[in-house]
């Protein structure tokens, strides 16, 4: 018996060596593999997204499309009529059944639009450009069907911005401040199995993305006073200002009255549900925020001087301070209204103050430009922008806005990171832009102007430093020539501009 289970011992032992040293046979040439595949060069084609296994996995769409340290892809397949057709008759935003591939997966039946305001007619008027803005729709017609819990994405396509990058850049620095900000991050976008080049992916702020931000919703609007059309872009084109004369309706958010009807600006753009209470509520906030009583009852305070520490360092006239009033949302969460940013293609002065899409911020104005005064150069004065004067008028309000600007530079300037970031996603996106097809700059341009908005980013913040310090009056007017950070060797057109 003993001799019969030594037998069995020995025997067991002989196996166990066997299989053992099948893996590690098994390891070391799975490693091998590996290295000899590391040491061949890649050879240089058409941009390609990162190898799969070094992707994250993607529990939802903020983790997942807007991961930010690699390019995206984005494959549309629609029939070759509407496709066409889509090209032909851009303004009329038509949806277009289609389906999508998102990084290899199949995202299964969508609808593609055209999109934007003015940007999407400037591109029609071009006659000869196809590279338009698309809104992506889930599911199609099934609104239960979402993508990752994503209902609808935007694929901007950097018009006006030779840098490709002011969106993501803006977008990138509320999110570190904490101010409620559509995600974003960079998509080769391919139709019908050709190149339509790099985009950049930006969240829909719709009721959804209320939810993930806030883990609610509540009464969004998009305020926009004057719709664009061709007649306005040509005038535009000519020289004239988009400064309306017209009585604005409450995308200034000037409180006027009681009655709903006076602020279609407002209520013609909701963009969840709204009804007579909702907007019965807006109201009465927009008179506590005009007669500035009981303000931190109808107004989320913080939210908005974080809002405008950002903002105002963005030097972004094409907005709310700015002659043209659009681009950000209105949103109310109990009884309390906020701001959150859209839209950010032409910051750091790409467009005039003046509203002339001919003209150019001088670059001593983007650096410059004071931090109490964001309205400086243009039409509009502080009583024309109540949700924004109500912060430096108030002596509280102001410190607490001048330290959320020095907390701003001090974290995200001053230690470097912001640099950093600059030439991470220039390193990252470089091979892109050199294949884009469709681009409306060539990678001259793109080098050219990405180096302008390298000086402009860290010098804008220098400037504000030595405001916040005493060295230079945060009042644009009060400033002295001698004072500014000097911007001279700084030409803003580089960047691209709506009148290119």
């Amino acid at each position: 018996m003993k001799r019969t289970r030594s037998l069995l011992i020995i025997l067991l032992a002989a196996v166990l060596a066997v299989l053992l040293s099948s893996c590690i046979s098994i390891t070391v040439t799975k490693a091998e593999t590996a290295h000899e595949a590391a040491e061949e060069p890649a050879e240089a084609q058409e941009p390609e997204p990162a190898p799969s296994e070094d992707k994250p996995e993607k529990p939802d769409y903020a983790a997942g499309l807007f991961d930010h340290s690699y390019v995206h892809t984005a494959e549309i397949w629609l029939s070759a009529e509407d496709w066409e057709d889509l090209l032909n008759n851009p303004t009329e935003k038509t949806k277009y059944d289609a389906t999508i591939t998102l990084d290899g997966e199949d995202a299964g039946e969508i609808y593609i639009a055209t999109k934007g305001h003015s940007s999407l007619f400037f591109v029609a008027a071009m006659g000869d450009s196809t590279r338009y803005s698309f809104k992506i729709t889930f599911g199609g017609n099934d609104k239960k069907k979402t993508f990752h819990g994503l209902r609808k994405l935007n694929l901007n396509n950097s018009f006006a911005d030779a840098t490709f990058v002011k969106d993501y850049l803006c977008y990138w620095l509320f999110e570190k401040m904490g101010v409620a900000a559509p995600r974003a991050s960079f998509v080769w976008v391919i139709v019908n199995g050709e190149p339509q080049g790099l985009y950049t992916a930006v969240d829909e702020v719709n009721g959804k993305f209320l939810k993930r931000v806030f883990g609610d919703d509540g009464p969004l609007y998009e305020p926009e006073h004057e719709s664009m059309n061709a007649e306005l872009i040509e005038e535009m084109k000519n020289g004239e200002s988009a400064h309306s004369e017209d009585e604005l309706e409450g995308a200034d958010l000037v409180y006027i009255d009681d009655d709903p009807a006076h602020y279609p600006d407002i209520f013609d753009n909701a963009e969840t549900d709204d009804d007579e209470e909702t907007q019965a509520l807006v109201i009465r906030a927009l008179k506590a925020l005009n007669e500035r009583e009981d303000l931190e009852s109808y107004v989320d305070t913080e939210a908005v001087i974080r809002y405008f520490a950002v903002h105002n360092y963005l030097v972004n006239f094409d907005s709310y301070t700015g002659p043209m009033l659009h681009n950000f949302y209105l949103y109310v969460r109990n009884g309390r209204l906020s701001l959150i940013p859209w839209d950010y293609n032409l910051a750091f002065g790409t467009f005039s103050p003046d509203g002339v899409v001919t003209n150019w911020t001088e670059g001593w104005r983007a650096v410059n430009q004071g931090i109490d005064s964001p309205l400086s150069g243009t039409p509009a004065t502080e009583e024309d922008r109540p949700m924004w004067s109500w912060i430096v008028a108030d002596e509280k309000y102001r410190a607490e806005y001048h330290d959320a600007l020095d907390e701003m530079i001090s974290e995200y300037f001053e230690t470097g990171e912001m640099a950093g970031e600059l030439d991470r996603v220039y390193d990252m996106i470089y091979m892109f832009v050199e294949h884009d097809p469709t681009s409306f700059f060539t990678l001259s341009e793109f080098e050219t102007a990405y180096g302008t908005l390298r000086e402009v980013v860290l010098r804008r913040a220098e400037s504000i430093r030595k405001q916040l310090d005493g060295g230079l009056a945060t009042v644009t007017e009060e400033q002295q020539e001698e004072d500014r950070i000097d911007a001279s060797d700084i030409d803003i057109s580089t960047m691209g501009s709506p009148a290119e």
